[in-house]
């Protein structure tokens, strides 16, 4: 009884000096980490090799990483960012997206751009849809071999503080098509049989550019700036959250469904930015989606905005994927408050919380605009043809709240 008492007393006058409240666990967020530019520099690691595997033209080809930190920082795990350089798959380097990286190591994420394959065959007969499918397929092998490098890292010589658990997948234009991959191509998708053959050549979804294999690829997030799925049914319900920006008029990347071009040449039909996150809040995924109207530029957002939308993506992912604050991803999650069904559907749609819309507005699958009757409740489309089309809906200051894909029958 004696010792008992003593304890409590102890607990008692501790609790004087800690209150238990500080116990409890703290937000990773606090003071703007992750968020905000909290740091004043960054310190770089170059040139460290992840990976090696043979190209299109039978090449061997050395796989590299830059690594970007905060200089300074005393937190032993960080978010790890693996962002990828666009150039249509035959263009482009690690040094394109240093700035990049570096914009979002200042906010506390160790930051990683990678190189990967390249198509190096011969471009007389031009390549076709089959040649990039399988560059596209090696570097979605080489980018999780960098995902299963840096876990392994972690899990030996732990140089860089990454928590594992918190991996997030970026690039731009070609870099950001190979990302959106990684995420969200898997075994339970449905191949065309050229596709079957060329991952069936490459070490299948994981790739073989290193044997880390005792190590999952899996991410955690998708920063896309001007990408595009192969097919948006890659998408599934319960997968990683994912930030796009894209303009509407692009003619490189689609922003909806068009094809991807190299060299002023059509190669491959894909699904762009559009349909990415209109499949995404029809499966529950956290999505949101930056469009830049009527630009026919190709990402003509950087460098002019970049810091703003590093600003906007790095809160984004932070507050889905790290920061215990989960009322600040409610307002992210607006865009999924306003349910329209039947879906599909023949004649009359319902909107829940219509009475946020100002305007509604309906596109067809290649972008054009239909006309449908809209009397602020529902939505009249007996007059559309059956097919898929996307409705976006607009609040009173005209600003673009949901987009959801409908299917007419």
């Amino acid at each position: 009884m004696k010792n008992l008492a003593i304890n409590f007393l102890k607990i008692f006058f501790l609790s004087l000096f800690f209150p238990f409240s500080s116990l409890a666990q703290t937000d990773p967020c606090e003071n703007g980490r992750y968020i905000d530019n909290v740091f004043t520099s960054t310190i770089s690691t170059l040139d460290i090799k992840y990976g090696e595997n043979v190209s299109v033209g039978g090449n061997t080809v050395e796989l590299f990483a830059d690594v970007f930190e905060p200089e300074n920082d005393s937190e032993p795990k960080r978010p790890l960012m693996i962002l990828m350089h666009g150039g249509s798959y035959t263009t482009g380097e690690r040094s394109d997206i240093h700035n990049l990286c570096e914009a979002y190591a200042l906010k506390g994420y160790v930051v990683a751009s990678i190189n990967y394959r390249l198509y190096d065959g011969p471009f007389f007969p031009f390549p076709d849809s089959t040649d990039l499918g399988e560059v596209l397929v090696q570097s979605v092998g080489d980018a999780k071999a960098a995902v299963r490098f840096f876990k392994n890292d972690a899990a030996t010589a732990n140089e860089f503080g990454i928590d594992t658990n918190i991996i997030i997948m970026g690039g731009v234009s070609a870099g950001a098509i190979t990302a959106l991959h990684v995420a969200h191509m898997d075994e339970n998708d449905d191949f065309p049989n050229f596709i079957d053959v060329i991952l069936s050549n490459n070490g299948g979804l994981e790739g073989n550019s290193n044997n880390l294999f005792q190590h999952s690829s899996k991410v955690h997030g998708v920063i896309n700036f001007s990408g595009a799925l192969y097919r948006d049914h890659f998408l599934d319900a319960n997968e990683t959250p994912v930030f796009s920006v894209h303009d509407d008029m692009d003619a490189i990347v689609p922003y909806g469904n068009g094809f991807a071009v190299v060299a002023i040449i059509p190669i491959v039909r894909m699904n762009g930015s559009e349909l990415v996150h209109a499949r995404a809040l029809n499966e529950g995924v956290e999505s949101r989606l930056i469009t830049y109207e009527n630009s026919a530029g190709h990402v003509s957002f950087f460098p002019d905005d970049r810091q703003e939308l590093v600003d906007t993506t790095a809160s984004f992912m932070a507050h889905q994927l790290i920061c215990n604050t989960p009322t600040s991803s409610k307002e992210l999650r607006r865009e999924a408050s306003h349910k329209i069904y039947p879906n599909p559907g023949q004649n009359l749609l319902y909107i829940e919380n219509s009475a946020a819309i100002a305007r509604v507005q309906v596109r067809s699958i290649t972008g054009k605009v239909v006309p449908v009757l809209y009397n602020g409740e529902n939505l009249d489309i007996s007059v559309l043809d059956n097919g898929v089309y996307l409705i976006e809906l607009y609040d009173q200051n005209d600003q673009r709240i949901n987009i959801q894909k409908l299917i007419k029958q």
